[in-house]
């Protein structure tokens, strides 16, 4: 065996299962941790805890016992570097990374709250990276239950510093740490009693930097997301890792808001506090002055407008102007049904409403298959919904907080009981960051089917809501 990390009151060692010929993971406590039979127990219950779970995120749990009166559990051995060391080595990463990995994160810490388990240890140290077979990121998360033994205090809840029980929120409050950190390149709170909770409770909490006053590049609905998970109040923080998630997964990482990362070392000069005003200056005058060219050309074509020679150049004639159309309302969706032509004919037909039902904290999600391509088995799956009327609808949104997914888009008179009656493709998706809203061509129908091709980076597709315009 040898050992490959060591955390305060337990180490982790690579061992060789030799029952089933695999390498593990052995997490056993160390020699003064393990004297204590309090410690002995909790870690002991938090191995049976964690063994219940089962999610594509979180790092699984074997077996667990006891050794020469040490308590150990045995995990799955991840090859992968923590997220520690990723900013170890490179430093605060890309906006659009950072919400990808985060979005595991909340993911997995929401599989583990359903199950009524906290993790209560979240940082760095114990969140894997490994790059998927489509470099994607790929997070597996480790330690659920551990928090008394070896919680580390700049990534605990203020509340849970000050002696109140933790809970959902308390995890929800350690993953806007993480994910400031990841953003910025260090925590909001470098010292390791988390947000300053002096021995005097009338003195405020420390409110962070704002990470857009650290580093360029960062969208404002990222930062706000992150703030809002930062919040010292409970009530004022996201209620549930899931919604958190969602919310990291709705942020648009190409706004116009979101300040150019510049490839200059972006430390200031000593003495100088690290702001954001000089590169907004940069790109302001600019943008004034594109404001005032389009301005004149306006203004030009007001002019123009009026005489014979607008007609000749603008190619105009005297007919009265047509104004763009403003955005499309949302189509009614009578209902919605599963397709499945080359499987059993179902796909979680239980949880179909929930696609359609307005709430983005409940979903609908197809099998989860071995492989991205529906395990060989099958060319795809689809759902298609039933707008009660012949429509030519203009667009289609999937909600999904999957990442990787592709889609073909069809739009007919009648629901077909084989792709090929569905007819020609109208529009298609692919390798999809989550999130989609697919413009059609006009056709004409009533039926509207989403056809998915592939799957996300964990082996299935997951929608929240969907809709038609």
């Amino acid at each position: 065996m040898r050992r490959i990390a060591q955390n305060g009151a337990a180490e982790v060692w690579e061992a060789y299962d030799e029952v089933l010929a695999r390498r593990v993971a052995l997490k056993l406590l160390t020699v003064g941790s393990a004297a204590d039979p309090a410690t002995q127990e909790h870690f002991h219950r938090a191995a049976v805890a964690t063994a219940r779970l089962s999610h594509h995120h979180i790092v699984a749990t074997f077996d667990t016992g006891q050794d020469a009166g040490s308590a150990f559990f045995v995990m799955e051995l991840v090859e992968a570097p923590t997220l520690a060391e990723i900013l170890a080595h490179e430093g605060a990463l890309r906006p659009r990374l950072a919400a990808m990995i985060c979005a595991q994160v909340a993911d997995a810490l929401s599989a583990a709250h359903r199950a009524g388990i906290l993790h209560g240890d979240l940082r760095p140290a114990n969140v894997f990276v490994r790059e998927g077979l489509d470099g994607a990121p790929n997070v597996k998360v480790a330690d659920f239950g551990l928090a008394p033994v070896s919680g580390a205090g700049r990534y605990q809840a203020p509340e849970v510093l000050a002696g109140a029980e933790p809970d959902a929120r308390s995890d929800v409050y350690s993953l806007g740490v993480v994910l400031y950190e990841v953003l910025v390149g260090r925590p909001p709170f470098e010292i390791d009693g988390g947000p300053a909770h002096a021995s005097a409770e009338t003195q405020p909490v420390p409110v962070p930097v704002r990470p857009r006053q650290l580093r360029a590049g960062i969208p404002r609905t990222l930062e706000a997301v992150t703030l809002k998970a930062l919040a010292v109040a409970p009530g004022e923080r996201f209620s549930t890792a899931a919604e958190m998630r969602i919310a990291l997964l709705a942020v648009d990482l190409q706004a116009d808001d979101a300040l150019p990362v510049h490839a200059h070392d972006p430390t200031p000069p000593a003495g100088m506090p690290a702001t954001s005003v000089q590169p907004e200056r940069r790109w302001l005058v600019p943008a004034v002055a594109t404001v005032l060219l389009a301005a004149a050309v306006v203004l030009l074509g007001l002019v123009l407008s009026r005489s014979d020679l607008a007609r000749d150049l603008l190619g105009r004639d005297d007919r009265p102007a047509v104004a763009a159309p403003g955005p499309s309302a949302a189509l009614a969706i009578q209902a919605i049904t599963a397709f499945d032509p080359d499987g059993d004919g179902s796909e979680n037909d239980a949880r179909l409403g929930n696609a359609i039902d307005g709430d983005p904290a409940t979903s609908w999600a197809t099998s989860r298959y071995n492989t991205r391509d529906f395990g060989k088995l099958k060319p795809g799956v689809g759902v298609w919904v039933d707008l009660g009327t012949r429509a030519k609808p203009g667009s289609i949104r999937v909600a999904s907080p999957s990442v990787g997914w592709s889609a073909n888009v069809h739009v007919s008179g009648e629901p077909g009981s084989t792709l090929a009656a569905w007819g020609p493709v109208a529009a298609s998706v692919a390798e999809a960051d989550g999130t989609v809203e697919v413009r059609l061509p006009g056709n004409e129908g009533r039926y509207v089917l989403v056809w998915f091709t592939s799957t996300g980076t964990d082996n299935r597709v997951e929608v929240t809501e969907l809709t038609v315009a």
